[in-house]
């Protein structure tokens, strides 16, 4: 999915927010899912915008993730589409989803992403991230 720096490129917008992420995705006028976008002091977050309403995901940041997260919320938030979810509850799990890993690669001092040990993890993830309705 785009960063922060994609849709604020494409709509010639400000994206230093959550509020401005919600207000770039809509600008361009399709559903779309917005990473890496900064969610005040200490947190990071995705937005979600399902051509209707915009929702906000987000953690407390964390130093030293392992590269590839952007890769497995894109291969998460597919498999949530695959299986027929809504783009803002697929979006969810798949928020969750990379939290856990990166949770778990942070526990057990792994250097990559832990995917295959995570499993059934990725699928059910017990990661909790905020979430916020923006529109």
């Amino acid at each position: 999915p785009p960063t922060a720096w994609d849709p604020a490129h494409l709509t010639r917008l400000p994206v230093t927010s959550a509020g401005e992420a919600a207000a770039a995705a809509r600008a361009l006028g399709r559903p779309c899912l917005v990473t890496s976008v900064p969610c005040g002091e200490g947190r990071i977050g995705m937005v979600c915008h399902d051509g209707h309403y915009a929702r906000l995901y987000s953690h407390a940041r964390i130093e030293g993730v392992p590269n590839g997260t952007g890769d497995l919320v894109t291969a998460l938030f597919a498999a949530g589409m695959m299986l027929g979810l809504a783009p803002l509850v697929a979006a969810e799990g798949a928020g969750r989803g990379v939290l856990e890993a990166v949770l778990a690669a942070k526990d057990w001092n792994a250097q990559d992403l832990p995917l295959v040990a995570l499993g059934e993890r990725l699928v059910g993830p017990s990661a909790r991230v905020t979430v916020e309705d923006l529109s």
